[in-house]
């Protein structure tokens, strides 16, 4: 497991940043937020005060805890000095989105999607779902997959946008074909379970939810 490589890693030599913060950002993505934020804050110490992956990566676990209030700080550091970095518009997005302001999040999410990394799309396109504008959700999934079409985390959110668009029995042939492909991030199996759920079935949304928990447990 990634997981246990990067412990192995940092045991073996700690003052590796770099390292420290995709594990921080790997362990967020595993659900497990303390754990994520607690190396971070290490790796944060380790850097200088112009890396602004670090910044970035340690707001992102922030606002997952709901500690908005230290992520708007971080990522405004990072946007007075980078006004377009991807990464921190993206942040930015998630912020806003978490605080309610809904218009805002969005345009800020659409402004991180200037790079060429097709994770963005989704983000926007999951947004675009929450905030029920299901033709805009399509079109950033249908974008992202034109960057990269074997992406599961897409198919996912672009068949749940077809269950919502009314077009059922395609989206479920969407959500299918992404679990046929054993995604290896909760977030693809928690994208599949609202699929499932919104096409009426919700033994396979168990499933996916169950998936999605398994990961987080083995890790």
């Amino acid at each position: 497991m990634a997981e246990r490589a990067f412990e192995r890693t940092l045991v073996l030599d700690p003052d590796r940043p770099g390292i420290r913060q995709n594990y921080g950002k790997l362990l967020r993505e595993l659900g497990h937020l303390d754990a994520s934020e607690r190396e971070l804050r290490i790796a944060l110490a380790q850097t200088s005060e112009d890396d602004s992956r670090t910044r970035v990566n340690l707001a992102e676990t922030l606002v997952a805890l709901k500690k908005t209030s230290e992520a708007e700080t971080l990522v405004s550091s990072v946007l007075a000095r980078e006004p377009k970095n991807p990464e921190a518009l993206g942040a930015k997005g998630r912020l806003l989105l978490a605080q309610n302001r809904v218009p805002e999040g969005l345009a800020s999410l659409q402004q991180a999607t200037a790079g060429t990394d097709p994770e963005p799309f989704i983000e926007l396109a999951a947004a675009y779902l929450s905030a029920n504008r299901i033709a805009d959700a399509r079109n950033a999934a249908t974008e992202a997959l034109r960057r990269n079409p074997g992406h599961p985390w897409a198919i996912a959110v672009l068949g749940h946008a077809l269950i919502l668009d009314g077009q059922r029995a395609q989206g479920v042939e969407y959500l299918q074909r992404a679990v046929a492909i054993r995604p290896r991030r909760p977030v693809v199996w928690e994208a599949l379970a609202a699929g499932f759920q919104g096409a009426g079935q919700a033994a396979d949304a168990a499933r996916c939810r169950q998936e999605a928990k398994a990961l987080t447990d083995r890790s």
